[in-house]
């Protein structure tokens, strides 16, 4: 009979779990209120005493469940994301709070790829303005040097064409920059697959 009321136990307890919160409470105060009212019309100690115990059974496991979830809602708002709450208790409660753990974690994977990003595209730009501006300061000394019309010629146009190069990075980089935050207009147009795959 013992090993009996524990299965019938434990089947009960694991069917109140699966229960909307909202289900439980009020299952929870029907029990309170079917075993309080009856016993105060009878004057029936034992139903009353099963009241009690009912009574204090929903409010220690709801006392135990608010802290449970309260306590890795902290957790999780302090920063620790791997913190998953045991959907055992109200369990619809759980679920919400470990999907929204979800949410955050995905949410900070992504502020990290984007700062990666971020760091890469800084160096690469870096290094594509600091070529140019090197050849410019390069072809600069130069002219500053004694030097022939013809060298002279061939110095400008190099020092043309690099500083339009340097110009189209920067250009490039501030198009880029607006496109990132939004400030930009979006026009749909055809493309050169080929040519965009080779870019």
């Amino acid at each position: 009979i013992k090993k009996v009321l524990k299965k019938f136990g434990a089947l009960l307890a694991k069917a109140y779990h699966l229960l909307p919160l909202t289900w439980q409470w009020l299952l929870g105060g029907l029990l309170v209120g079917g075993c309080t009212f009856p016993g105060l019309i009878t004057d029936s100690s034992f139903l009353l005493v099963v009241s009690f115990a009912i009574a204090i059974a929903v409010v220690v496991y709801g006392a135990n469940a608010f802290g449970t979830l309260l306590e890795a809602a902290k957790r999780m708002r302090s920063g620790d994301l791997d913190v998953k709450v045991d959907d055992r208790l109200m369990q619809d409660l759980a679920e919400e709070l470990n999907g929204l753990n979800g949410v955050v974690q995905l949410a900070a994977q992504k502020q990290m790829k984007s700062e990666r990003m971020r760091t890469e595209l800084i160096t690469n730009v870096t290094h594509d303005i600091k070529t140019p501006l090197t050849s410019i300061i390069n072809y600069v000394d130069l002219l500053q040097k004694p030097h022939t019309e013809d060298e002279e010629a061939s110095y400008l146009e190099v020092l043309s064409r690099q500083s339009g190069r340097m110009k189209k990075l920067i250009d490039d980089l501030i198009e880029l920059s607006k496109a990132s935050t939004g400030n930009i207009p979006v026009d749909l147009a055809r493309i050169d697959a080929v040519e965009a795959v080779n870019q």
